[in-house]
């Protein structure tokens, strides 16, 4: 099981926000793991690549890991029970270099890995409070930020919601209440209202509190995709799938209850009739993508969900495919997708670049670093996987000797894409920040013998094209049919 050395992270990380998306530059951060039993013996590379995983590895694994220990930050301590019988600190003197990665681990070992961490970048917008005492804190959270997104063992990272509200608070000198902790999550494209604590054991008693019956009641809002023509009720099993997405077909053994209720709220108008926005309230429990997989199972998918409906837009189409010939409907309504900025997508002033090829953070045995200023440099084999790593070997030594144009290079770049317009490009971004059609409308929960109803502070934006600009979220809530229900009343119906 994977431990940090140190738990606290350094606060706060450099960052630049361009183009909408927040860019932490690259840190260190120092972290032991213990080799599994079943895999003593086995190589040096095959433990590292089967314990240590982290997002934005470049190249295959022997590749990544010989240049780790070639740069002296991978080191290998073994016998450490029988040295170290009560725990604690592996002292650094025990750690060494193994020979290969081929060597075979030794029982009891231990892997002291040093990794250069690069966050992935999100939406730069913060969450913003919506009531708060003494225990609790509710906010509205963007879409395109994680509410909680480890970036490695022990290291939660700076890039999401719940490391930006606290860095946002000690800033404003509002956090004299200690550090907050997410109470439930939501996932990183849905906006809305969500919950933290004041304190990690406060946190944690409010989850087993609204785990029972009577003590919570979520409502949410979505844009889907098919006709609704009165109330649904959807009662369906749900599990997690290999493919890591909800499912309403798994093992039934493994399958666990849930019921969403579905009211019809409004028509949107063309282009977008085929549309209808929807209410949601979590009758029983809240499991993982519950709304998201329980529409697209009920045949009303969310519109812009481009993980339970084939029909969305997955945000690398390319507009310039689109003309007039086009038959499909949905393509002749134009991109349906959930916004976002194309990844590392630099100013004219080259912002991204010069912080990416920071010599204070650039590294130049980090394909990582190379791969992020071929991207901010407008170096589209980046993006493509036959020509991936190659290309941020060839950057590295490039910023390394010096040979990198801080400005100047987005507005090149911009004139060859111009030129080649017509021309299939080496690689697509990905985009950040991207969002879809679900909110969290109101959460009402009981704690602690007081109640809190907190409504999202305004409607979103898909809302709002169905209801006009003059609609509120007050409107929409207390219209619902369950507006005036009590929790207990919805805690009874979590019971059936």
């Amino acid at each position: 099981r994977a431990r940090a050395r140190r738990c606290a992270m350094p606060a706060p990380r450099d960052y630049v926000v361009v183009n909408g998306l927040r860019y932490v530059q690259p840190y260190f951060h120092t972290f032991d793991i213990r080799v599994s039993d079943k895999r003593v013996g086995s190589s040096v590379l095959t433990a590292l690549d089967e314990q240590v995983r982290f997002q934005g590895r470049v190249g295959d694994g022997r590749d990544h890991w010989a240049r780790e220990l070639a740069s002296g930050r991978v080191r290998l301590a073994s016998d450490v029970r029988r040295r170290l019988p009560t725990g604690g600190e592996i002292p650094e003197e025990w750690f060494a270099a193994p020979e290969s990665l081929d060597a075979p681990v030794p029982p009891d070992s231990f892997f002291r890995v040093v990794r250069h961490v690069h966050e992935p970048c999100v939406g730069c917008e913060v969450p913003r409070v919506l009531l708060e005492d003494s225990k609790l804190v509710f906010v509205d959270k963007p879409a395109g930020v994680p509410t909680l997104a480890g970036c490695g063992p022990g290291l939660q990272g700076e890039n999401n919601a719940t490391r930006l509200l606290n860095r946002t608070r000690a800033e404003n000198n509002a956090g004299a209440d200690g550090e907050l902790f997410a109470v439930n999550r939501i996932d990183k494209p849905v906006s809305g209202v969500w919950i933290l604590a004041k304190g990690s054991r406060l946190a944690a008693r409010c989850r087993a509190a609204l785990a029972k019956p009577g003590h919570e009641t979520k409502t949410y809002l979505a844009r889907v995709r098919g006709a609704v023509n009165g109330p649904i009720r959807i009662d369906a099993p749900l599990s997690v799938g290999a493919d890591g997405r909800a499912t309403t077909s798994g093992d039934p053994n493994e399958s666990k209850p849930a019921v969403t209720l579905v009211h019809p709220v409004a028509r949107y108008p063309p282009p977008r009739d085929d549309c209808v926005l929807v209410a949601c309230r979590l009758e029983r429990s809240g499991r993982f993508h519950q709304i998201r997989c329980h529409l697209a199972s009920a045949g009303i998918p969310i519109a812009n969900d481009a993980a339970y409906y084939s029909g969305a837009d997955d945000s690398t189409v390319d507009d310039s495919t689109m003309d007039d010939s086009t038959t499909d409907s949905s393509t002749r309504r134009g991109r349906d997708d959930g916004g976002g900025t194309e990844v590392y997508a630099d100013d004219d002033d080259g912002t991204l670049l010069a912080s990416v090829t920071d010599p204070r953070s650039f590294t130049a045995s980090c394909l990582e670093c190379g791969w992020a200023a071929a991207a901010a440099a407008g170096d589209d084999r980046a993006f493509d996987p036959l020509y991936k790593a190659s290309c941020a070997a060839e950057w590295c030594k490039r910023v390394a000797s010096g040979d990198v144009k801080r400005r100047g290079n987005v507005k090149r770049r911009r004139r060859e894409q111009e030129c080649e317009a017509s021309a299939p490009r080496t690689g697509r971004r990905p985009r950040a920040g991207t969002s879809i059609d679900l909110h969290s409308a109101e959460y009402r929960i009981l704690f602690d013998g007081a109640e809190y109803a907190v409504r999202s502070g305004e409607l979103p934006a898909f809302a709002m094209s169905a209801l006009g600009a003059d609609a509120t979220i007050d409107d929409v809530v207390d219209a619902l049919p369950w507006a005036g229900e009590g929790l207990e009343a919805a805690g009874r119906a979590r019971l059936k």
